[in-house]
């Protein structure tokens, strides 16, 4: 056990920014002293950060680097914000690790001028060589993975396996569940399924969907599950799912909805081979055409790899 060094884990919102509690886990359970700020959870994370003053810190964030109280204050009000940056300058750690919780936009114009400030930038994929001017990378995979996604054998020799793994959960809150289901239902009764987002108050909504003979998969299903499990994957809107199934290798549908307007969607993936940006119609008929042997569902580079624990906390502790 490590009785020297404390190992700081920072940042805002667990599943969304904040992503590290995989790695603050791992460490924990090899016996090191670690401490989990996530600073829309944390009580008296400012007293936390006090007490640890003086000491050997090894800091690790998952935080947009210049997101301040300030910089916060138009998305959250409800608490005190602490950036990672004060965190830094307050604390003077012995080492500080950067792992980004976006894998389209990993790393923001605004936070670049601070990466210099980080011994080693974690990075999720591999072609993030380039941020090397900044600070060492090295790839250690996406942490939201736990193992390789196997290869898409569907040649028409069994029935073809799709799923709906919806996002904007809040749009559909307000739109309303009979409505939801009337935008969706052509889908529906293609017979696939549909995934909510582990989100408050899906519940209902999913024993709503099964009642009209949708089948539900769980919302707390680990996403890389259902990519696995399937030959095609349909989303909407901007959601990472669209970029994790991609970079997973599977044919992705993103069926524009008219949550965000039809440019900032089909730019959300461009330059993604897998992926079609598509009227709901146009998925349909894609699903159909694949069924049916008209279209393939071709094998595409994984390029997204699992999380290496091991490689990650050899880096936190060398």
């Amino acid at each position: 056990m490590n009785k020297k060094k404390t190992f700081l884990f920072f940042g805002f919102g667990e599943g969304s920014e904040y992503v590290l509690k995989p790695l603050y886990e791992y460490m924990v359970k090899n016996k090191h002293y670690c401490i989990e700020i996530d600073m829309m959870k944390t009580l008296k994370a400012k007293e936390i950060i006090k007490s640890l003053r003086g000491k050997d810190i090894v800091f690790i964030t998952s935080a947009h680097l210049f997101m301040d109280q300030k910089n916060f204050s138009p998305y959250y009000q409800d608490g005190e914000i602490i950036s990672a940056l004060e965190v830094i300058e307050y604390l003077k750690p012995v080492k500080c690790i950067y792992y980004p919780h976006d894998l389209v936009t990993p790393v923001l114009p605004q936070d670049l001028k601070w990466l210099s400030l980080f011994d080693v930038f974690l990075s999720p994929l591999p072609n993030l060589s380039h941020l090397r001017r900044y600070s060492d990378v090295i790839e250690v995979g996406w942490i939201k993975k736990t193992k390789e996604t196997s290869s898409s054998d569907f040649y028409g020799a069994r029935e073809l396996r799709v799923a709906f793994s919806m996002s904007s959960i809040g749009y559909y809150f307000r739109l309303g569940y009979e409505k939801t289901y009337d935008v969706w239902e052509p889908l529906f009764k293609e017979g696939i399924g549909i995934k909510l987002p582990f989100w408050p108050g899906v519940k209902p909504f999913e024993e709503f969907l099964a009642q009209k003979g949708v089948t539900i998969y769980p919302s707390n299903m680990n996403i890389f599950d259902l990519i696995d499990n399937n030959d095609v994957i349909v989303t909407n809107t901007t959601t990472s799912v669209t970029i994790e199934a991609a970079l997973s290798g599977r044919m992705v549908l993103n069926v524009l909805d008219g949550v965000v307007t039809e440019r900032e969607q089909r730019d959300y993936a461009m330059g993604l081979p897998s992926v079609s940006t598509c009227s709901l119609e146009d998925c349909i008929t894609a699903i159909r055409n694949v069924r049916k042997g008209l279209r393939n569902v071709d094998n595409y580079k994984q390029i997204l790899r699992p999380f290496n624990f091991e490689l990650a906390s050899q880096i936190l502790l060398k």
